[in-house]
């Protein structure tokens, strides 16, 4: 027994040593990771809805004056970042995933900074919520998170340095910022810009066949391809749009209208949501066709013929420099301070809103930083409408379209998934709601669907069999119905011989029924003439007979087992063949004899 205790002692003792000696170098063989870090921030941000889709949802009722957030102690920062999108399918801006040969963003950790540096204070309010984090920039190190959920938010602090974007991911259901989130981020901005304007442009990166009208805009332009010829094809194109948020001028729209208004003599024309291929092409269509009506030499005001807002024309921006062969990438945010006070979106300089949101694009520079492309329309002069066979005054008049002349076109008309983004991000959320709900329904359906499968097989067989037997000729359909009677008594566990005649059989099973039938059947079956179809159906009504009293006498289960066993089809069951020969039961002949010799007197 003490040999076994001290060996026993000895085994932990050199277990432990291993253990601790071997610690130091299993940490070696990789980084440590745990469950948190299995949630990968793009498959949340693939489940919402683009930023730049739901633009429009910032100028719609209550949003437009709903506080975003606070920034206090900006410093040199001019803008900050809600969300950068470098990925265009035709459809919308969204973050890459790697997808039809791009390169994937990645979202990374950050190490947590010790805050010297951080000077600028954003607080959230009660207008914003969502994973995405307004920044100047995404750098190396990240915000320091203040208040309560201050250590979620830091451990779900996710950026991409390349993209210069952060999102904070709280669970795997994608929870981010809320109402009272405060971080701090430094006031100081590092991109540098220089000599974008010298900077040629390689081969474009837009397909022209699927951008014909942007194609022909930039032709009737008569620019280069240097950063310089970019610049001034954006100017030209915020010059020559109008500022619309809405397609509507009702209840929704009537806030940011107003604020137009009391800037300058805005009058409200619709323009349609969404920055797909076709709305775009539709932007560019119209300003070619004012510029040939007008005359390439025509003054600015009767060039004016693109309506949208930063939605499209970030989104055109962003396209143009791609065509002139320039990364580019759309950012949607807000401006500070001063920074561009004399446009339709103007910046906030402390309290954030939903009026203050816009969007721009940004092109890549030949040092590697990316330049601001403000895209943001005017809205001091209206569109002109030029005939076609009318030459352009020597002193150029704006004329007014009337707002009551303006009509709205109709819901069918639009493209695009919605009318309005606010109505497109509620049918999102609801089909994100819903849609999981219906596939479970419905594969659960399926599961017990094919679980049902092979109990139907044999309700099946037995209906099939019962149906031609019935069906069959009548000797054969009276035979039948002796053999249905039979497979009866076997689906229901009732004991039946086997080796004896019609009769013993009957007289075993001690049903009357039965032995009814068993009569029947030797007569068809030995007598001189064939049955007739009386016979058959007489037959066929004492199985009935027989198979209703054996379902009342049984109840639901036991009319259940007997519908779904398979007893019948594959065979009758060993239990029955032995019960007939059980101990006490009275031979079947002593009851039958009799009969049999009158049987075989009859047939003689």
């Amino acid at each position: 027994m003490l040999r076994r205790q001290v060996l026993a002692a000895g085994l932990v003792i050199v277990a432990l040593a291993a253990g601790a000696l071997a610690a130091p170098l299993a940490s070696g063989f990789g980084p440590r990771e745990v469950l948190r870090q299995g949630v990968d921030p793009l498959l949340v941000l693939a489940r919402q809805p683009s930023p730049l889709a739901a633009y429009r949802g910032w100028f719609a009722g209550d949003a437009y004056g709903a506080e975003l957030f606070r920034v206090s102690g900006a410093g040199e920062l001019d803008r900050l970042r809600i969300a950068t999108l470098d990925d265009y399918d035709g459809e919308t801006f969204r973050v890459s995933t790697g997808q039809e040969g791009t390169d994937a963003a990645r979202f990374t950790r950050v190490p947590r900074t010790a805050g010297e540096e951080a000077s600028a204070t954003i607080t959230i309010g009660a207008g914003y919520s969502g994973v995405w984090v307004p920044l100047a920039e995404a750098g190396d190190v990240a915000p320091v998170f203040t208040g309560p959920n201050a250590e979620a938010l830091a451990d779900g602090y996710y950026a991409d340095a390349a993209l210069d974007a952060a999102v904070v991911v709280t669970d795997a259901v994608g929870g981010g910022l809320q109402e009272g989130d405060s971080y701090r981020i430094p006031a100081t901005r590092s991109n540098s810009t220089s000599g974008f304007a010298a900077t040629v442009g390689g081969d474009p990166k837009l397909d022209e066949d699927a951008h014909p009208a942007l194609a022909a805009w930039v032709e009737q332009q008569d620019v280069g391809r240097s950063g310089a010829d970019l610049i001034e094809l954006v100017e030209r194109l915020r010059a020559r749009g109008y500022l619309s948020h809405a397609l509507r001028a009702g209840d929704a729209a009537s806030d940011w209208i107003a604020a137009l208004q009391a800037r300058a003599d805005y009058e409200f024309t619709a323009s349609r949501a969404g920055h797909s291929t076709s709305r775009i092409e539709e932007l560019f269509t119209s300003l070619v066709e004012q510029q040939r009506r007008a005359g390439d030499d025509a003054p600015e005001p009767l060039l004016i013929a693109g309506i949208g807002d930063d939605e499209q024309f970030a989104t055109a921006a962003a396209l143009l420099a791609r065509s002139l062969g320039f990364e580019s990438r759309v950012v949607v945010g807000v401006r500070l301070g001063d920074t561009g006070s004399d446009t339709g979106v103007e910046p906030c300089a402390e309290v954030c809103t939903g009026a203050n949101v816009t969007a721009w694009a940004e092109a890549r520079a030949a040092s590697g930083g990316w330049v601001v492309l403000d895209a943001t329309p005017q809205f001091a002069e209206a569109p002109s409408t030029v005939s076609p066979s009318e030459e352009p005054p020597q002193n150029p008049t704006v004329p007014r379209e009337p707002a009551a002349g303006v009509l709205d076109p109709p819901a069918a008309a639009s493209d695009d998934r919605s009318s309005s983004e606010t109505a497109e991000t509620a049918e999102a959320n609801w089909l994100d709601a819903v849609l999981p709900i219906v596939v479970t329904v419905a594969v659960s359906v399926l599961a017990l669907a094919l679980l049902a499968l092979p109990l139907l097989v044999f309700p099946i067989a037995k209906a099939a069999r019962r149906r031609w037997r019935r069906s069959a000729s009548s000797e054969v359909a009276v035979v039948g119905a002796w053999h249905e009677l039979l497979d009866h008594y076997i689906d229901y566990r009732q004991p039946v011989p086997r080796g004896l005649t019609r009769t013993e059989t009957a007289d075993a099973v001690r049903h009357p029924s039965a032995l009814a039938l068993a009569e029947l059947v030797d007569r068809a079956v030995f007598g001189e003439h064939a049955p007739a179809a009386s016979d058959g159906d007489a037959s066929w009504r004492l199985v009935d007979e027989e198979r209703r009293r054996l379902a009342r006498e049984g109840g639901f289960w036991v009319r259940l087992r007997a519908v779904l066993t398979p007893a019948s089809v594959l065979g009758r069951m060993p239990a029955a063949r032995s019960t007939a020969g059980a101990p006490g039961r009275r031979p079947p002949l002593t009851r039958q004899r009799p009969l049999i010799r009158q049987q075989q007197k009859d047939h003689r």
